[in-house]
């Protein structure tokens, strides 16, 4: 729950220690609550960047596997902002 420079470069530390991909996939790279009032998209959206932010440290082969579940939660927020785009819409016509 700390901000995301501190997560980041806790992670980075973490990375520079140990690239077990095991590992890793349990570590949560997200804040564990989120959100706040009105539209939830821009804090979706913020979860979107830092994922994106944390990329650059998992360049070459030994965090290939590492850079690939980053970019799958990447994908599966911006699905998430899409179904949250539709369901605006449909509230406003409520």
């Amino acid at each position: 729950d700390h901000g995301t420079d501190r997560r980041r470069n806790a992670l980075k530390k973490f990375l520079e220690l140990n690239s077990d991909y095991t590992l890793f996939e349990t570590l949560p790279l997200e804040a564990s609550s989120w959100g706040g009032w009105g539209s939830m998209i821009p804090y979706m959206q913020e979860r979107i960047e830092y994922l994106i932010s944390v990329l650059p440290m998992l360049s070459g082969l030994k965090f290939l596997k590492h850079r690939q579940k980053v970019e799958k939660d990447i994908e599966i927020w911006k699905a998430r902002i899409k179904e949250e785009e539709i369901d605006e819409i449909m509230k406003s016509f409520s």
